[in-house]
Parts: structure tokens; sequence; C-alpha cells
């Protein structure tokens, strides 16, 4: 939790004469002091790498390496198993948006880092297990090995 944002709102702002100040991420907790209530969140963004994120209620958009974006409703959908991104393509725009502003204004992210992602090369990520497969080549060459030398004579 961050208290610039709610020393800020509670004192109506903090600047110094002649020095313009960035606007600080995070929510201001004043609200809750003058009304009982907390205004409506923020989405959360993440930029590590090549991996980014937005999560905005429900929603959950993210991109793994700078491969193509996935949408997952969390509520329905909480191992996110199914990309939701073909059929809500107007969701995946907005929120892909959102991330270049936030990128840009609350990240303040070199320009390098807010690239493109690029075009699913396959379906799975590389470093996704698939334990439907041997894990390598050289186990399934061992296995078929030992089976056909049991076999023998």
């Amino acid at each position: 939790m961050q208290v610039t944002p709610i020393i800020e709102g509670v004192a109506g702002g903090c600047s110094e004469p002649g020095r313009e100040l960035r606007k600080i991420s995070g929510v201001s907790l004043a609200p809750i002091f003058e009304t009982g209530k907390l205004n409506k969140r923020p989405p959360i963004h993440l930029l590590f790498n090549e991996d980014r994120g937005l999560r905005d209620g429900d929603w959950k958009l993210v991109s793994f390496k700078s491969q193509p974006w996935e949408l997952y409703n969390i509520a329905e959908d909480r191992t996110e198993l199914n990309d939701l991104a073909t059929q809500h393509p107007d969701r995946v725009r907005s929120m892909v948006g959102t991330w270049y502003k936030m990128a840009k204004d609350v990240l303040h992210v070199p320009k390098k880092a807010t690239k493109p992602v690029g075009e699913m090369v396959n379906q799975a990520n590389r470093e996704w297990s698939d334990f439907n497969k041997p894990h390598n080549k050289a186990s399934a060459h061992e296995l078929n090995f030992l089976r056909k030398r049991k076999n023998k004579p």
C-alpha cells in the first residue's frame, strides 16, 4: 500500500512552488474518510521483461514473452485455461490501449519496452509442460530401447 496518494488526497495535493510533479500511481483512501466508500480502483498493470499484463475487474489480459495477447475472465476461469481473446476482440483492444497508456503514464517505460506483441508461432508456450508427450526424445528413445531389450530371449 502506498501512503503518498492518501496523504496527497487528504492534504488537497502536494506540490512545491515552481516544481511540477508527476501524478503518483495508487489509490487514495481519502474518499473513505469522507463518504465511507472507496472509488473504483484503477486496473492493475505489469511489465516484467517481455511479460505484460492488465487486470481490470474480472478480466485479465496477458502477453507472455511478447506473444499475442490472451484474455481471461478470472471470475469464471480462475486457472486461465480458456483464452477469450478471439471472442471479445473489442475488450482486448480496449484493455491493450489501457495497458499502453499506463505503461507510458504510470510506469514511464522507455519506448523499446512497449514494442508490439509478436505473432503466435505455436499455440503452446515452449515453457509450458505437455504431460501427454515424453519429456524429451532421448527418454522416449531410451524407453523403446529398454522395451526391445527386455523382450529379447
